[in-house]
C-alpha cells in the first residue's frame, strides 16, 4: 500500500514539473521559420496575381503585413488522491484501497496578424509616380547589372527609347537603345562610370557602378531637399573604356569635352544633361503582364489584352514567362488561381525567377516611401 502511495505521489510531482517547463525557446525555432515561409510565399503569390490581373485590365490589390504577434500559453494541472481502508473495516473480500489520479492541460496559440491595405493617395504614389532616378542607380549599386535594371525601369534616355509591350503604349525600341545599355554595362564592369546623388543641402553619396556593385564611398545624406543624381565618366581606364565613353556620349548627344552630367527627369535636356525618363511601378507591372500566357480565345473574346507582334522578335521579348493551365502545376516557383485557371512561373526558369525577384525588390523600394506604418485592419487568427 505504502509503495503504491509513494508511486502516485512521484507521478504527480513529475507531471507538475513538466507543466512548469518553458515553451518559449522551442517556439522561436518553429514559428520563425513557419511565419517567414508563409509570408514569403504569400508575398510572391500576391505579386504574381497582380501581374496576371494587368493582363485582364483588373485593378491590382496591395495588402501589406506589417506585424505578426504570436501569443502562446501552456497550462498543466495535476491532482492525486488516495484512500486506504483499515483491515477491520473491510468486507469478506479482504482489504480494499481506492485511488484517483487527475491531470488537466491546456495549450493556447493566439496569433494576431495586422494587414495594411494600400488605398487613396498612398496607392497613387505607389503605382503612378515615376521611380526616382536615385532608386534606379541604387539598385545598380546593389549588384544588378546596369543593362538589366535600365531595360526594365527606363523608358528613354535623351530621346533614345526602350521598347514597350504594353497594350496602350506598345512600340518597338530605338536601335540605339541596346547599344547604349551594352556600352554602359561594359563601363560598369571596369569601373569607368560612377554616380553621385546629392540633396538640396549639398550632402552627397558617391557610388561607383562597378561589376560587384559596391559603393566606392558614401557620406550621410540629409533629410531635406530633392535628390539630384550626377553621372560622371572616368577616363584613362583602358582604350576600350575610352571608346565606350565616346560611344555613350555620341548616342546621348552629350558634350564630348565634359565628363560629368546631371541626370534630369524631363524630356528636355542640354548637352550637359542626361534625361532619364523612368517607368512607374504600374508601367513595370504592365510590361511584365505581356509575358503572361492566356487561354486560347480570351484575347479574341475581349477578356484579356493582346501582345504586339514584335514581341516575337528575340531583341524585344517579354520580360517574364508566366504559364497557364486548367489544373495546378507540378513544380512551380509560385502559382495562383485566377479566372478559373492556374498561372505559374516554372521552378527551373531562372530567367523568369530573376525578373520576379527584381520586381519584388523594386516594388519594396517604391513602397517604402508611401505605405503608412499604422495597420488599418487587425484580425485575430486564433480563438
Amino acid at each position: 500500500m505504502r509503495a503504491r502511495a509513494q508511486w502516485v505521489c512521484a507521478l504527480a510531482f513529475m507531471l507538475a514539473l513538466a507543466g512548469c517547463s518553458s515553451i518559449g525557446p522551442a517556439t522561436i525555432k518553429r514559428d520563425r521559420t513557419d511565419y517567414s515561409s508563409a509570408m514569403g510565399n504569400s508575398w510572391k503569390e500576391l505579386q504574381l496575381l497582380n501581374i496576371v490581373k494587368y493582363r485582364y485590365f483588373d485593378p491590382p490589390v496591395f495588402l501589406d503585413v506589417p506585424s505578426v504577434v504570436s501569443q502562446q500559453e501552456i497550462e498543466a494541472r495535476t491532482r492525486a488522491e488516495a484512500q486506504f481502508f483499515d483491515h477491520e473495516l473491510t468486507n469478506v473480500s479482504g482489504t480494499q484501497d481506492f485511488g484517483l489520479i487527475r491531470a488537466e492541460g491546456r495549450y493556447t496559440d493566439r496569433p494576431t496578424i495586422s494587414y495594411t491595405p494600400i488605398t487613396g493617395q498612398a496607392l497613387v504614389d505607389l503605382l503612378l509616380r515615376p521611380v526616382p532616378q536615385a532608386t534606379i542607380f541604387a539598385m545598380i549599386d546593389a549588384g544588378y547589372p546596369s543593362d538589366f535594371i535600365m531595360a526594365r525601369t527606363v523608358k528613354a534616355m535623351n530621346d533614345v527609347y526602350n521598347y514597350s509591350l504594353t497594350a496602350t503604349r506598345a512600340h518597338p525600341e530605338d536601335p540605339r537603345f541596346p547599344k547604349l545599355l551594352a556600352a554602359i554595362h561594359r563601363l560598369q564592369q571596369v569601373g569607368a562610370i560612377a554616380a553621385r546623388t546629392t540633396r538640396g543641402d549639398g550632402e552627397s553619396s558617391s557610388t561607383t557602378l562597378g561589376a560587384a556593385g559596391r559603393s566606392s564611398g558614401a557620406t550621410g545624406a540629409g533629410e531635406s531637399g530633392p535628390l539630384v543624381t550626377t553621372l560622371y565618366f572616368r577616363r584613362h581606364v583602358s582604350a576600350a573604356a575610352e571608346r565606350d565613353i565616346r560611344l555613350v556620349k555620341s548616342l546621348l548627344g552629350l558634350n564630348p569635352r565634359h565628363d560629368e552630367f546631371k541626370v534630369t527627369g524631363g524630356p528636355r535636356h542640354t548637352p550637359e544633361e542626361i534625361a532619364v525618363d523612368p517607368r512607374s511601378l504600374q508601367e513595370v507591372l504592365e510590361e511584365f503582364a505581356a509575358g503572361v500566357d492566356v487561354p486560347e480565345g480570351e484575347v479574341a473574346d475581349g477578356r484579356a489584352t493582346g501582345v504586339p507582334a514584335f514581341a516575337a522578335d528575340p531583341n524585344s521579348p517579354p520580360l517574364i514567362h508566366i504559364h497557364v493551365a486548367d489544373g495546378p502545376p507540378d513544380d512551380a516557383f509560385s502559382a495562383v488561381y485566377y479566372q478559373q485557371h492556374w498561372f505559374w512561373i516554372e521552378n527551373d526558369d531562372l530567367g523568369s525567377k530573376l525578373d520576379f525577384l527584381f520586381l519584388m525588390i523594386f516594388s519594396a523600394l517604391v513602397e517604402s516611401r508611401s505605405i503608412p506604418q499604422i495597420p488599418l485592419v487587425t484580425i485575430s487568427a486564433g480563438r
